[in-house]
């Protein structure tokens, strides 16, 4: 008997992230902290002590007012296995060019982002095929394998189906 040569993904590892809250920082408070400070009541004479000393006056404040704040971020899901490191550098770029977008509003700018966003839904589409297709394959010597594989991906297509006559509906 013989296994299908595609595996399914692990979940990945949970990660910590770091982030401050800048957004929230009182600035009435932070002033009055700058001005009762040091580096203003009494700053350095030398440029060499000058930088120095700012870098730890502003870090301290920092610290104080948007501290430093570590969560654990696990994925609940797996990723999708035809899902390359080739797409996850495009979609960065998608996303960037709609920031852009988002901002400018401009003709040339939407005109970018219709292209890449179009290019990147191709290049997902040929991803699943080629990932799809070498699944089966790999599973055309044993009938047992081809038939849960064909019966794995009529589901899915099924679903996909479903998925977007509901939205269609909704519309």
């Amino acid at each position: 008997m013989r296994k299908l040569s595609v595996e399914p993904t692990p979940l990945p590892p949970p990660t910590y992230h770091s982030f401050r809250r800048v957004h929230s920082i009182d600035i009435n408070s932070f002033r009055a902290d700058l001005q009762s400070s040091d580096l203003i009541t009494n700053p350095p004479q030398l440029l060499d002590s000058l930088l120095p000393s700012y870098n730890s006056t502003l870090s301290s404040f920092l610290d104080k007012h948007a501290p430093i704040i570590t969560k654990l971020s696990r994925r609940k899901s797996k990723s999708n296995p035809w899902f390359t490191a080739t797409l996850l550098a495009f979609r960065s770029s998608v996303r960037h060019t709609e920031n852009i977008l988002k901002r400018t509003h401009s003709a040339c700018d939407w005109s970018s982002f219709k292209s890449l966003r179009n290019r990147y839904h191709s290049l997902i589409v040929t991803a699943k095929k080629q990932y799809y297709s070498k699944l089966v394959t790999s599973s055309s010597d044993n009938p047992r394998h081809l038939a849960n594989c064909q019966q794995a991906l009529a589901s899915q297509i099924f679903i996909t189906i479903t998925i977007l006559y509901l939205r269609q509906v909704a519309r």
